[in-house]
């Protein structure tokens, strides 16, 4: 799945117009995740991989996908997001907001598929002269369906090329 992700953010690249800077994250961390039947705090933690293309348009303004998915044991939640990322002046901290579609079975209940919200925050850490950073990431994710929702956050390291 891994390579999965890194594919799809490697060639949807190229459907992004050729104009701006280009950012390319890939990464891992923890984070938990469950569904709307009960709290997110009963939920499950598990490994997760996450990967993103942004291409900025404006200043300090990007749009690009993101790539969510966490694991643990034969449960998993994938979410796939559109995002907004904006940019604070004269520091490494991003915030975003996205949208797009999420799927899986946090905690054994069922397959859950629908449309996903996604909230999430960056902090860069810069190599000097380097065109990478290492980036810490969070997100926040919902995806809704008839039946019930899956939920899942996260946290972890990425490497950047800017």
């Amino acid at each position: 799945m891994n390579r999965t992700i890194l594919l799809a953010a490697t060639l949807s690249m190229a459907a992004i117009p050729a104009f701006g800077q280009t950012r390319i994250s890939v990464g891992a961390g923890l984070g938990m995740a469950g569904s709307t039947e009960s709290s997110l705090s009963d939920g499950k933690s598990g490994t997760v991989y996450m990967a993103q293309i942004v291409r900025s348009v404006l200043p300090f303004v990007g749009i690009g996908a993101e790539a969510n998915r966490w694991r643990t044991g034969s449960l998993n939640t994938t979410f796939l997001t559109g995002i907004l990322q904006v940019a604070v002046p004269l520091t490494g901290f991003r915030l975003k907001a996205g949208a797009g579609y999420g799927t899986g079975d946090p905690d054994g209940s069922g397959k859950a598929t629908g449309t996903a919200i996604h909230l999430g925050a960056s902090y860069d850490f810069t190599i000097p002269a380097a065109p990478i950073a290492i980036t810490l990431f969070s997100n926040a994710l919902l995806a809704h369906s008839a039946s019930r929702s899956v939920q899942m956050v996260d946290a972890g390291l990425a490497l950047t090329l800017r």
